[in-house]
């Protein structure tokens, strides 16, 4: 079993800034523990970069050489399987038990689907929330002539722009009345709903997502 005097869960931007604030306070013995293969990145690059070849790398929040030149120890492509609160432990899905003094949780969220989606074969839709998501996504856009993106907020926007760079037809529904309701008054929605539509992007407000199918290759 391995000590540590803290265990940061999650390698988004919430557990590299824990694990920087351990840094800046001296803090030794701290493993971060991080469920994608890639060293952290900064994931909201990933909708801005969906119309280039950019690697994912690009986007890090730090080099290699960073976590260790700061007495961190970073596991990539793991997660945690199991906590035991009476011997302040993890284990970790590769069978390794780890003690820690303090334990901190930054997962981030999980993409929130539609109830009509959840009980769809996979690969009949896409989600766009990690590394493997943003190269499944790009090698689905290569295919397509249509796609149909379900919601009206920042990620939704930016992927539709990404996608008409890349020359396919873009319909956006949501069930609000407005683009960016949660970012944008409404001044500046009808601004932005004039952007995309002089950028070849159709609307569909106040509508929702009751079923689908694809009709053909051509479609995601």
């Amino acid at each position: 079993m391995s000590a540590w005097d803290v265990i940061v869960v999650g390698g988004g931007i919430a557990g590299v800034s824990a694990v920087r604030t351990l840094v800046e306070q001296k803090a030794e013995r701290v493993l971060l523990v991080n469920a994608e293969e890639q060293l952290p990145y900064k994931r909201t690059k990933l909708s801005k970069n969906l119309a280039n070849d950019t690697p994912v790398d690009a986007f890090s929040l730090h080099s290699k050489e960073w976590y260790s030149e700061h007495r961190v120890t970073l596991v990539n492509g793991t997660s945690v399987s199991q906590i035991d609160q009476v011997n302040r432990s993890v284990t970790l899905d590769d069978d390794s038990v780890h003690s820690y003094g303090a334990l901190v949780f930054a997962t981030g969220a999980e993409p929130l689907y539609p109830p009509t989606v959840q009980s769809r074969e996979a690969g009949s839709y896409h989600v766009l929330r990690s590394a493997a998501d943003l190269e499944a996504l790009r090698a689905a856009a290569r295919k397509a002539r249509r796609v149909l993106v379900d919601g009206m907020g920042v990620l939704a926007v930016e992927v539709a722009a990404e996608l008409r760079k890349l020359g396919k037809k873009v319909t956006l529904v949501g069930a609000t009345p407005q683009v960016m309701p949660r970012h944008l008054n409404e001044r500046a929605g009808e601004i932005m709903e004039g952007l995309l539509n002089e950028n070849g992007v159709r609307l569909r407000f106040q509508e929702e997502i009751l079923s689908f199918q694809r009709r053909d290759r051509g479609d995601f």
